[in-house]
C-alpha cells in the first residue's frame, strides 16, 4: 500500500471523525512497518524500534476505544500479543547482556544458551503469528476498513431504536 501523509487532526471535527480519518492512515503505516520488519530477519534494534511502534499505535487506539466500542478489543488483544512477543525478545537480549556483564568470562554456558534458545523461539512464534495475524490475506484492508467506517457508532443507538422513538429523534434534532 502506498504510505499516505498522516491527515493533521482538525479541531473543528468531533472526535470520531478525526478518528475515521487519522486512525486508517496510522494503521496502513503500521501494516507496512511490520511487512518491513518481518520480510527479512531484522535485527534486535529494528525488533526493539517496531516494539515501541506496536505500544504507541495500541495505546493511541485504546484513547478512542469509547468511540469504537467492544469491536475494537480482538484488535488490541492481536497488539498485545505482538508486544508480548517482542517483550519477551528483548527481555532475553537484556538478561543475556547483564549475565555476560556481571560474569564476564565466566558466564554459565547453558544460561546463555538457555537465553538465546528463548530468543529464538520466541522470535519464531512472532513472526507466525505476524503471518497469521497481521499478513493474512485482507488483513490490513480489515483494520483500515473498520477504523475508518465503525469509528462513533458505538455511542450512537440502532437505527431501529432511534426510530421506534420519533420524540427522541426529534429531540436530537
Amino acid at each position: 500500500m502506498k504510505k499516505q501523509p498522516v491527515p493533521q487532526w482538525d479541531s473543528s471535527m468531533t472526535a470520531a471523525e478525526a478518528a475515521r480519518q487519522v486512525l486508517p492512515v496510522l494503521a496502513a503505516e503500521y501494516f507496512a512497518a511490520g511487512r518491513k520488519t518481518f520480510r527479512k530477519k531484522a535485527d534486535l534494534e529494528t525488533l526493539h524500534a517496531f516494539r515501541i511502534r506496536t505500544k504507541r499505535f495500541r495505546y493511541t487506539l485504546e484513547l478512542f476505544q469509547p468511540i469504537y466500542g467492544p469491536g475494537l478489543s480482538s484488535r488490541l488483544e492481536q497488539l498485545r500479543k505482538v508486544q508480548q512477543y517482542l517483550g519477551d525478545i528483548n527481555d532475553c537480549v537484556i538478561t543475556e547482556r547483564l549475565v555476560r556483564s556481571a560474569a564476564g568470562d565466566g558466564a554459565p554456558a547453558e544460561l546463555l544458551e538457555a537465553l538465546a534458545a528463548r530468543a529464538r523461539q520466541r522470535r519464531r512464534k512472532l513472526i507466525e503469528f505476524w503471518r497469521e495475524t497481521f499478513d493474512a490475506p485482507g488483513a490490513e484492508r480489515s483494520w483500515v476498513s473498520y477504523l475508518r467506517s465503525w469509528a462513533g457508532r458505538a455511542a450512537r443507538p440502532p437505527a431501529s431504536s432511534r426510530q421506534a422513538h420519533p420524540a427522541a429523534a426529534t429531540a436530537q434534532e
